[in-house]
């Protein structure tokens, strides 16, 4: 069952019914503030969530996921700076998730982009990156969008991550901005684009 809570009236009419629970939820799409009604009180079904990015509905609701709240979530979508919520370092081994797809930045392969999103940045995926060590299991699939393809930062990115079976890369320059910049992406000593 995939429940989609991005509509603000929807989730505000969900909260209102009296003993409405999805027992059998596993897919949810929903805004941080959405994540703490009562009728994902039990989220022990869930394995798969987007988080969507909403720079008016974040607020202080991050702080308020608790991540032993989602003992099956093993692929998870969210922007890099909300990992940390959902596989902290100081969680007990026996409380982390065990989460072994991860996208970032709201790219959600072979689905339509969600919510609007913010650029990331190398910087910020190698800072929020390292909570991805936290999980229970190996992460195998890696998925996340950049501006411009790197392999010098891709390689420190990737390779703590032994048993990756999959990488999907979504490099967003435009045209115009590849001729502007003259970007060239290589593999090796061979010029690819």
């Amino acid at each position: 069952l995939h429940l989609d809570l991005t509509g603000i009236s929807l989730y505000e009419l969900l909260g209102t019914i009296p003993g409405l629970s999805f027992p059998s939820l596993e897919d949810l799409t929903a805004y941080p503030i959405t994540l703490g009604l009562t009728i994902l009180s039990d989220t022990h079904t869930i394995r798969r969530l987007s988080v969507l990015h909403d720079t008016i509905l974040y607020g202080n609701t991050l702080q308020n996921i608790r991540h032993d709240a989602w003992p099956e979530l093993n692929d998870l979508t969210c922007l890099p700076d909300v990992l940390q919520y959902f596989l902290p370092a100081d969680a007990p081994s026996d409380q982390r998730l065990p989460i072994h797809v991860y996208s970032s930045c709201m790219w959600q392969y072979r689905r339509p982009v969600l919510s609007t999103t913010r650029d990331c940045q190398w910087h910020q995926l190698h800072g929020t990156f390292r909570y991805l060590q936290y999980s229970r299991v190996p992460l195998r699939e890696l998925r996340f969008t950049i501006p411009d393809l790197s392999v010098n930062e891709l390689a420190p990115l990737v390779s703590p991550h032994t048993q990756l079976e999959t990488l999907v890369i979504a490099v967003y320059k435009t045209p115009t901005d590849l001729v502007r910049s003259r970007s060239r992406v290589f593999v090796g000593d061979q010029t690819v684009y």
